[in-house]
């Protein structure tokens, strides 16, 4: 069993992670750079070519490093530190991404240091905590931390859409870590998380509808920055009603294009965003360009998406330990004379999201859409009392100390929903104040991680292994 980690020993982690600060950064840029967006399958890359060629680079650096490597068929890839015995503590994050969207300032991958950032899609969610959580692990193997369980860090490639990377990694393995951090939230401990409930709401707008197509958001699970929409009518006309309106109109007489932006932001977070889908539904509908059913469509979609609480489809619900449920618009397209709209929503913990779905069901039929794709997802929580939890937040303030946030629920999905005796724990901060304007969270344009975040990360992630070695003994 390792000892406590006393003050001798966190002085050699600080220098230690001082000492490999710019092998970090290089390492972060390097996973930054690979577009590793799930796409279609294709031979043994069960999400695509960009995850797979993710995992590729984790099996480099886990050669360079001298760790056993287990790739589990592109769907996960683990690291392992060997410890005394085969029982094992773990760390889960997720190398893929969601698309890059719009606004950027920066080249999305290509990544760069700016003002102590690293900024590119994926800094911060999830490759920045999985490169932080690996170098804990080096930390450990070279200061030789004495544990008696192995550590195993396994990075998913499949936790943005749908999670089935570690969905595959439970069948495939019979015998999992006797405690995992999930290294995908931000510092404090997130103790719970809520319901998933998402579905397509589909419009039949008839065969002569007046729309030729809607487009907009880049995944189900991010609020869109922008939408467009081409209407088969005459340009002059739809330049006249859109008038002083917050929209793009070009094109032609017959396939006249209206455009509109808005504020991306995560599903979870949906707070100061601005939904592009919902704003141009409703300049469209407020202008009368659409008559009949693909009227009632557009409209009910700028409706539905008028608030972010869930009224809007009927499914509000509150709790005390999780507060309001959200929902969102990801994605909208036209296909074959239907418009099909999704929702994405986090669903109060408190509250059974297969109760909400006769609700759904009952809007539909007044509103003239049908519920398709439906998916749930179930909540977690953790007492804020229990021994990991408690850990967890005791080594957080040790090094964090103000900065760290007492523990809280949030809706993000992870990991944890899925895998069994884990907790999330950072590795994220939201940027600091003066640096909003510049940098944005996960799923936004400019995301960025800080380089001095991800170095505490590490020693966090370190101390917490040796303690939660001792408490699982």
């Amino acid at each position: 069993m390792a000892k406590e980690p006393d003050e001798g020993f966190i002085k050699k982690l600080e220098a230690w992670t001082e000492a490999h600060r710019e092998e970090l950064v290089a390492d972060l840029i390097g996973l930054v750079n690979i577009r590793s967006v799930k796409e279609a399958p294709a031979d043994n890359q069960p999400f695509g070519p960009g995850p797979a060629a993710v995992i590729d680079r984790g099996l480099e650096l886990g050669r360079r490093y001298g760790f056993e490597t287990e790739n589990d068929e592109y769907y996960t890839l683990s690291f392992i530190l060997k410890g005394r015995t085969e029982r094992e503590l773990g760390i889960i994050s997720h190398v893929d991404v969601v698309p890059e969207g719009n606004g950027w300032t920066y080249e999305p991958y290509n990544a760069r240091v700016v003002d102590g950032y690293i900024v590119g899609r994926g800094s911060g969610d999830d490759k920045g905590p999985s490169v932080a959580a690996l170098y804990a692990l080096r930390a450990l193997g070279d200061l030789d931390a004495g544990l008696n369980h192995s550590v195993r860090l396994i990075w998913g490639a499949n936790e943005e859409s749908g999670m089935e990377d570690v969905k595959h990694y439970v069948k495939t393995h019979a015998v999992l870590p006797d405690f995992t951090i999930v290294a995908d939230g931000g510092f404090s401990v997130n103790i719970g998380e809520k319901g998933g409930l998402s579905a397509n709401l589909v419009f039949d707008t008839g065969p002569d509808s007046g729309i030729l197509d809607f487009s907009g958001g880049v995944a189900r699970n991010a609020v869109p920055d922008s939408a467009f929409i081409v209407l088969k009518a005459e340009l002059s006309k739809v330049q006249a009603a859109l008038d002083g309106k917050d929209a793009a109109v070009s094109g032609e007489d017959g396939a006249v294009k209206v455009e509109a932006r808005g504020v991306a932001s995560h599903a979870a977070r949906p707070e100061g965003s601005v939904n592009a889908i919902r704003k141009l539904a409703r300049i469209i509908t407020d202008a009368k360009l659409l008559d009949g059913r693909a009227y009632k469509a557009v409209e009910c979609i700028a409706d539905v998406f008028s608030d972010y609480y869930g009224a809007g489809l009927g499914i509000a619900s509150e709790d005390d330990v999780s507060g309001k449920t959200t929902h969102i618009g990801g994605l909208i397209s036209f296909e074959g004379g239907k418009l099909i709209q999704n929702f994405d929503s986090r669903v109060a913990i408190r509250t059974d999201p297969a109760s909400l779905i006769p609700k759904l069901e009952a809007l539909g039929k007044e509103k003239g859409f049908t519920v398709e794709r439906l998916r749930s997802s179930p909540s977690r929580y953790d007492p804020p009392d229990s021994p990991p939890v408690k850990i967890l937040f005791e080594t957080g303030k040790q090094f964090l100390g103000d900065k760290l946030k007492p523990p809280a629920t949030s809706g993000g999905g992870t990991h944890a929903k899925y895998f069994p005796r884990s907790i999330p724990f950072g590795a994220g901060f939201p940027p600091a104040e003066g640096e909003k304007e510049k940098f944005g969270s996960a799923h936004a344009a400019n995301e960025a991680a800080a380089i001095e975040d991800l170095l505490k990360a590490v020693q966090i992630y370190a101390v917490d292994l040796i303690r939660l070695d001792k408490l699982y003994a």
